[in-house]
């Protein structure tokens, strides 16, 4: 029973991960905060998932407040941290160049190091048991990435279809009202052709009109 107990621990604290999935309005800016170990080694990266060209402005600060990292108009970016600190690492993110758009993004903190680092315990001592621990970790990790990575490529190719489609509804609509358009002026262009009368209609209608009939008496 002790040994089924540390070992969901162990897989408990291994799966342990930072995930946001977040809406960035036109012309504001976003900052999140992790508390971070010295040491570790940690994952980073996100990505724009939907709005506008796809793109924010991304930065990375230690607990000092040196910027680490600078992108400017991004829309992926990964990254290994591998010499941290103790304190609170902060991530912006910025639309201030968009006037009209909101952008969602997603982002992932993962701690590499707990992949591989289990306490000593004496009832865990046996090496072929956390060997498979390790591998059960590492597996729950890349599953959890993947998963995740399907969810977003989902909700990216969904807000790309969604666009899409609201542009070509646009364009259909704005080409059936010139069809239309078109379709009515040249049904007025040939009536106004049988409407005007032609030179010779006039010629004898004037002539009918002047003719005056002989009279005769007696």
């Amino acid at each position: 029973m002790l040994l089924v107990l540390d070992v969901f621990l162990l897989l408990l604290a291994c799966c342990q991960a930072s995930v946001y999935m977040f809406e960035l309005e036109d012309r504001s800016s976003q900052c999140y905060y992790n508390t971070l170990r010295k040491g570790d080694e940690y994952e980073l990266d996100f990505q724009v998932i939907s709005g506008g060209n796809y793109d924010v402005d991304f930065t990375l600060s230690d607990p000092t407040g040196k910027i680490l990292v600078k992108k400017e108009r991004s829309s992926y970016y990964s990254m290994m941290l591998n010499d941290t600190m103790d304190g609170d690492y902060k991530v912006c993110f910025s639309n201030a160049f968009s006037s009209f758009t909101h952008k969602t993004v997603y982002l992932g903190w993962y701690n590499s190091t707990e992949l591989t680092y289990f306490p000593a315990s004496e009832r865990l001592q046996d090496h072929e048991i956390r060997e498979s621990l390790k591998m059960i970790a590492r597996h729950l990790e890349e599953t959890e990435k993947i998963q995740i990575g399907e969810r977003m490529m989902g909700a990216l190719s969904y807000s790309f279809a969604s666009q899409l489609n609201s542009r070509v509804m646009l364009w259909s609509i704005i080409l059936s009202v010139m069809v239309i358009i078109v379709s009515v002026g040249q049904v007025y262009l040939l009536r106004s052709f049988f409407n005007i009368p032609t030179a010779r209609h006039a010629t004898f209608g004037s002539v009918g009109t002047s003719a005056t009939h002989p009279k005769y008496g007696y």
